[in-house]
């Protein structure tokens, strides 16, 4: 029997170190295939959306260890004066996807984010990973509104 993970949401600030280690898997595994530079995290500006209350930090834990993390930052729509919240990056370890984990991860900040008064919740779903997640995206609820190019 396996353990299941521990769903929080934490300071980014404080995991810091940790969620180095997951970015760098992440990183590597959808966005060096399109971007031409490596990865360089401006923590001063991490640390200042958390200091400013505009970024949200949810984890998964396993026995303590950080598997799966999911940022938001926060911010009121210039258009409608909504509380909104646009997904920076999702991500679980490769030997912790299984089963319904990232599924309990997106829907526990999607529900502790509407909980807070945000009305609009953006996620991304890169096409250069190894994994797509629109299903997961469209099992919480999500619809596909838009694409988004880059060059």
């Amino acid at each position: 029997m396996r353990d299941e993970p521990v769903y929080a949401l934490e300071s980014l600030v404080r995991s810091m170190h940790e969620a180095v280690i997951l970015w760098s898997g992440h990183w590597k595994e959808t966005e060096a295939a399109y971007r031409e530079a490596d990865m360089n995290p401006d923590f001063k500006q991490f640390a200042a959306l958390e200091s400013a209350g505009m970024s949200r930090y949810f984890t998964a834990r396993v026995k303590g260890q950080l598997v799966g993390h999911l940022y938001f930052i926060v911010h009121k729509n210039r258009h409608t004066r909504t509380l909104t919240a646009v997904e920076d990056f999702y991500y679980f370890l490769p030997e912790h996807r299984h089963g319904s984990d990232a599924i309990k991860l997106l829907r526990y900040a999607v529900d502790s984010l509407k909980r807070e008064g945000v009305q609009q919740v953006g996620m991304s779903s890169k096409l250069t990973g190894k994994k797509n997640i629109d299903p997961i995206l469209k099992r919480v609820g999500f619809r596909h509104v838009a694409n988004f190019f880059v060059i």
